[in-house]
């Protein structure tokens, strides 16, 4: 046989393979079943759209819940709700696991990243998903489990995207020297005894909020890498937002308002932690960053730590965004800002300067680089000083209230070093909302 037949043959294959790509469908209301995963006759259980399913398959699940554990046994395929990108699909597809140290979702076969589950709220057993894989998670809530939101062991690598880890016992577990997950655009809100466990291996975390977790990341004896992150009401010992024993670079974060029940508030480590292009605004705890009392503290370099008002939009309500005049903007390092490793803004470089904060808008506006997670990003008018997109009475009291000479004052809007009638017939003169 010629090497064109074979070629000819092989490319017939794939495009024959690809076109018997199935759909199955699970629905629970189909009960008791078993179905034969057609629209019209779906599946009763997830499983056995997974056993049903081939490489390349995808397992549509219907809102319901879904009692017991389901595993995808190695294949590359995808089990996702009927919406994922739906909020009130998610919440009401629901795999509730059992009560046990047992995942409710099992990824421990050899699965890769074309191995996909998104979509589900999982709930109500020990641990939400088990992982010794490589599986890609995307859009899933895991809530009130009694052990782990997710458990990452014996190498397991996960990409874990745009996912919520809320009251459970731990938010995420890494527990293994090769385990190397990637954790990106996550919240990890109200897990009592940490959002993120990291023991061994390495994590990638990258735009991600700690909430009231205790404490919000604990690193030990691994390398982690926290960009564009939140740590607000954490608590804990010896760090309530970070604690680290390994190697911790931490980049352009803000920690707001932790509690420490001994030892700094914000960040405990060692010389192995370097924490860069940070905003440290805590109020408890004496020192907010400490290291180990035999030992060097963590290395802090183009970082805002309690020495100014970093001037939030509305901290009291979780906005931790900049205001105009921050002492924040344009303070930070360029060069310190880490490449794009989790790829944010979907461009496939992985290797330019991070382009996004946590709120997906440019990372760099300006000369430089802002401290802290979010970057100011400016008004559509200058008179604008206040940034709440009008001009009105607040920046007309801004004017008065700087006028005269002044250095680089946002209320001088017209450049010539004071405060002055030009400036306040600049903000008269577009009263109103920002076009």
């Amino acid at each position: 046989m010629s090497k064109v037949t074979i070629t000819v043959l092989t490319v017939l294959l794939l495009a024959a393979h690809a076109a018997a790509q199935t759909t199955w469908h699970v629905d629970d209301d189909a009960c008791p079943g078993p179905g034969t995963g057609t629209p019209e006759d779906p599946f009763c259980s997830i499983q056995s759209g997974i056993d049903a399913a081939l490489d390349g398959d995808t397992v549509v699940v219907e809102p319901g819940t879904y009692f017991g554990s389901i595993g995808f046994n190695g294949k590359a395929i995808t089990v996702r709700s009927t919406d994922p990108m739906d909020d009130d699909v998610v919440s009401n597809t629901i795999i509730d696991g059992p009560d046990a140290l047992v995942g409710a979702v099992l990824a421990t076969s050899g699965e890769g990243p074309d191995t996909v589950l998104s979509g589900f709220f999982i709930t109500a057993g020990g641990t939400g998903m088990d992982v010794t894989s490589s599986p890609t998670v995307v859009r899933c809530t895991f809530n009130g489990l009694t052990e782990h939101g997710m458990w990452i062991r014996s190498g397991g690598s996960p990409s874990v995207r745009q996912c919520a880890f809320t009251n459970n016992a731990v938010g995420i577990m890494t527990d293994g020297g090769s385990s190397s997950p990637t954790i990106v655009r996550c919240t990890l809100d109200g897990n009592f005894e940490g959002g993120l466990r990291i023991y061994g291996g390495s994590a990638t975390v990258s735009n991600c909020t700690f909430v009231a977790n205790g404490p919000g990341l604990n690193n030990q004896d691994a390398y982690a890498t926290v960009t564009n992150c939140t740590f607000a009401g954490n608590w804990g010992y010896e760090g309530a937002g970070v604690h680290s024993i390994g190697k911790c670079v931490i980049t352009n974060c803000t920690f707001v308002g932790n509690i420490p029940y001994s030892g700094p508030a914000a960040v405990y480590g060692d010389d192995g932690t370097i924490v860069r292009n940070c905003i440290v605004w805590e109020e408890l705890g004496g020192s907010p960053i400490r290291g180990p009392l035999f030992g060097d503290p963590p290395i802090v370099e183009f970082s805002l730590v309690n020495d100014a008002d970093p001037m939030f939009v509305d901290a009291e309500n979780g906005d931790y965004r900049l205001q105009p005049g921050s002492p924040a903007i344009d303070a930070a390092s360029l060069p310190g800002l880490p490449s794009d490793v989790t790829d944010l803004d979907g461009d496939g470089d992985v290797d330019e300067p991070l382009p996004l904060d946590l709120a997906d808008d440019a990372r760099v506006i300006g000369a430089s680089v802002d401290m802290g997670a979010f970057e100011f990003q400016g008004s559509p008018c200058a008179a604008d000083i206040d940034g709440n997109g009008a001009v009105d009475f607040g920046d007309l009291l801004s004017v008065l209230s700087t006028w005269g000479a002044c250095g680089a004052c946002p209320e001088d809007l017209d450049g010539d070093g004071a405060v002055g009638f030009a400036d306040l017939l600049a903000v008269l003169s577009v009263w109103g909302p920002c076009a």
